[in-house]
């Protein structure tokens, strides 16, 4: 040592008299960092500078400050190198908050994750841990979306985690987080927050995330009961209205039966049988055509009822028809008029 400032006797305790001559390395690093901060220094006597690295220093009460460095090669006025300036920040306090904060994640009692600017998994609690059944070790360093989120949930979480790494936070996101031993997934609840550093620099994102699983679970198996009991709902006023049709057409089609069968009563009745007898085909036929029309009917409503089992079944293909209004309430009438009593006359008004 050749150079040790106010803020340096300040720091670790020592004084300026105390540390010259002496060795860096050997007395001031401790013994895991002591090789790492020596390799720095050789660099930097090779003209190698080195920013921001990290060590610790031991003060004179035995002490660990941790100090962030940039190690700069010294040269005199030749340009010969003639040793190293190590400028440097006492960064205690921020390591002792970034291992609270990060002893806080491990501990909390909701699934954390996080990732760097290339997406790579560099948070994973204990949590996380055991709702995935993925260790910590097993998944850092590793893409998150391409291998612990399925296939068709990818985009969109890669969309979100995007968004984040540019500033824009997400809350209450849904997505499938895949399990190690298990074909079920974990579906999580997702807060995705920007991560910075002490700079305020971007330098990836944290999401904090609630296991919905359960939740999610007894939401779904809801829904396909409220859906059960609206088909069976649906199916019931399909069987209502099949019911309704079926009885019309019945009713019908003994009205027919009655009027055809009266008609030939009427024409026996007639004092010139012969002209009666002549008009009888006419009429019969009349009748026979509102027959077709009301058995018509029925199929197309049994047809209907197909239609609305393929529906069910998902195959059902749609079909785009022009419905004329006008026709549909003469077909209407039509059906109905075999019913009407003689002394009620039918009236149509239709466009």
């Amino acid at each position: 040592v050749n150079e040790w400032n106010r803020k340096a006797a300040e720091i670790t305790g020592f004084s300026r008299e105390e540390v010259l001559g002496r060795s860096l390395v050997k007395e001031f690093i401790t013994a895991e960092y002591q090789e790492a901060v020596g390799d720095v220094l050789q660099k930097a006597l090779a003209g190698q500078a080195t920013a921001n690295f990290e060590f610790p220093l031991i003060t004179k009460g035995g002490a660990r400050v941790e100090i962030l460095l940039n190690a700069t090669t010294r040269r005199d006025e030749h340009g010969q190198v003639i040793g190293v300036v190590g400028i440097g920040q006492d960064i205690t306090a921020r390591i002792r908050q970034e291992k609270e904060y990060a002893r806080r994640i491990d501990t909390a009692n909701a699934p954390i994750f996080g990732i760097d600017m290339e997406g790579k998994v560099n948070v994973w609690n204990k949590c996380a841990e055991r709702l995935t059944g993925y260790a910590s070790s097993e998944v850092m360093g590793v893409n998150l979306v391409r291998n612990f989120i399925t296939l068709e949930f990818q985009e969109s979480v890669q969309g979100v985690l995007t968004n984040a790494l540019h500033g824009e936070e997400t809350a209450n996101y849904e997505f499938p987080l895949i399990a190690k031993h298990s074909e079920r997934l974990v579906e999580i609840l997702l807060n995705a927050t920007t991560r910075r550093d002490a700079n305020g620099t971007v330098v990836g994102v944290v999401g904090i995330g609630q296991n919905i699983t359960d939740v999610r679970a007894k939401r779904d198996a809801e829904m396909r009961q409220r859906e059960a009991e609206a088909a069976q709902a649906a199916q019931s006023t399909i069987s209502a209205h099949v019911y309704h049709e079926i009885r019309n057409v019945v009713g019908a089609t003994l009205a027919l039966a009655e009027r055809a069968s009266e008609a030939v009563d009427l024409a026996l009745l007639e004092p010139d049988i012969s002209t009666a007898v002549k008009q009888l085909p006419a009429t019969v036929h009349t009748l026979t055509e509102h027959q077709r029309m009301v058995c018509q009917h029925a199929v197309d409503t049994l047809n209907d009822m197909l239609d609305v089992a393929k529906m069910e079944h998902g195959t059902y293909i749609p079909k785009c028809e022009i419905v004329d209004l006008g026709e549909l309430c003469h077909k209407a009438a039509s059906l109905q008029a075999p019913r009407l009593r003689r002394s009620v006359r039918l009236i149509m008004e239709v466009p």
